[in-house]
């Protein structure tokens, strides 16, 4: 009896098995265009809103990899065409030929995948920068955030300068400042950046002397002081010294690299400063964004070495961007909106300012195709040679125009969606 028992027993168990195995041989025979892939990353609700929280359109396919939503928290354009943006769940993404196509870099010696900002040495594109976060918020990791330097466009990083708790504040960084700004050495160059911090009520000033390679341990900056939100640090074309800082508080200037720093121009500039240009050919023009709730004071101001004046009004501005010269030594200009509605663009008459676009969407369905502005991460990237080139990062999307003055955008690919996970833990005892 338990001979025939023990028989049944052993037949039932293969048979389960070769069931199982049949089950297993029949998943892997499946052609590729039919496999169902399951998702990879998890976000909340809220940010893709609850229509789109489980569309799987949304998903990276395969073990990484995939298109589409995406938050950036910085870029960079080199005088090539070449870009690299900062992502906060996919680390740096690059293109060569401005913004026609991407692809992810091995990133090797990063291990980060939250970048906060990101520079390209105006010499030579092989050498970038890029900021990266995050890893002092999970216990037992180390710390693996600061400033990373590239001398392959992104295939490689070492970690140059190690910063606790870089600011995870969603909004377009522009901490990185270098002189001389055009040509020079990229062994010699000096380069600047400055940080807020998560934790404290202080963020610093780094500066490196020999190309970003060595960099010093940074000059406090007060958070009361200077604002936690530091949203642009941009040099001086004629003097290494001197850098201004627009921050959440306003404009600063600092004349000995960053030791100390002064308020400027409170009364015109009274609110956000997003974004600020120094003119090359007139380094004592600039041009400021204005940020505020106050509508007689927000807006594009001007400088013309004596007074301010505003440039466009009607519009609270976030970033903008200055266009390259054309052949009569006109420019465009380039303005994002702070509340997500339509931005403007101003032509090369340098009087026409555009607020309707062309958008030629490949897809009407998808969310993050709907526009040109939409999130504090909102930036325009102009060309810095062709005066009639720019890409937009939108609403998580980037756009590419080109030969209209601004009119028509086209897709840009869209970007790497890198994993992101919510509420993971384990079980020490398990």
């Amino acid at each position: 009896m338990k001979t025939k028992t023990f028989i049944r027993l052993t037949c039932a168990i293969l048979i389960f098995a070769m069931l199982l195995t049949t089950g297993m041989l029949q998943v892997l025979a499946v052609d590729a265009d039919k496999v169902e892939w399951r998702p990879i990353i998890n976000r909340f609700v809220g940010e893709y809103g609850a229509q789109m929280a489980d569309n799987p359109r949304l998903y990276a396919e395969g073990m990484y990899g995939g298109d589409g939503f995406q938050y950036i928290q910085g870029a960079a354009v080199g005088t090539d065409g070449t870009i690299l943006m900062g992502q906060d769940m996919g680390s740096a993404r690059v293109s060569i030929d401005f913004g026609k196509t991407w692809y992810t870099p091995a990133n090797l010696g990063n291990t980060m995948h939250q970048a906060v900002s990101c520079a390209i040495d105006p010499a030579d594109s092989n050498i970038m920068f890029i900021a990266m976060n995050g890893s002092a918020k999970i216990p037992n990791v180390g710390n693996h955030e600061g400033i990373y330097r590239s001398n392959d466009r992104g295939q490689s990083w070492t970690l140059v300068k190690k910063i606790t708790d870089l600011t995870t504040e969603r909004f377009y960084h522009a901490n990185f400042a270098c002189y001389p700004t055009t040509g020079g050495s990229p062994e010699t160059r000096i380069w600047r950046f400055v940080s807020s911090s998560d934790n404290s009520d202080n963020g610093h000033i780094y500066t490196s002397t020999d190309g970003g390679v060595t960099w010093d341990d940074g000059v406090t900056m007060s958070d009361t002081t200077y604002g936690e939100e530091k949203y642009c640090l941009v040099q001086d074309p004629t003097t290494s010294n001197t850098l201004f800082m627009g921050t959440i508080l306003g404009l600063f200037k600092t004349t000995n690299g960053g030791t100390g720093w002064t308020k400027m121009y409170a009364t015109s500039l009274a609110g956000e400063v997003h974004s600020f240009w120094i003119d090359p050919d007139a380094p004592t023009h600039y041009y400021a964004s204005v940020t505020t709730t106050d509508t007689a004071k927000q807006g594009l101001w001007y400088y013309n070495s004596t007074s301010w004046s505003r440039k466009l009004s009607g519009i609270n501005p976030n970033n903008f961007a200055m266009g390259a010269k054309d052949a009569n030594g006109k420019r465009m200009i380039y303005v994002h909106n702070q509340d997500g509605t339509t931005p403007r663009i101003r032509q090369l008459d340098e009087t026409t300012w555009l607020s309707s676009f062309d958008i030629n969407r490949t897809d009407d369905d998808a969310w993050v195709q709907k526009s040109l502005s939409g999130q504090d991460q909102n930036v325009f990237l102009p060309h810095p040679t062709i005066p009639d080139a720019c890409i937009s990062h939108g609403n998580a999307y980037w756009w590419r125009s080109e030969g209209s003055e601004g009119y028509t955008w086209d897709v840009s690919s869209a970007n790497f969606q890198g994993p992101a996970y919510h509420g993971m833990s384990f079980d020490p005892d398990d």
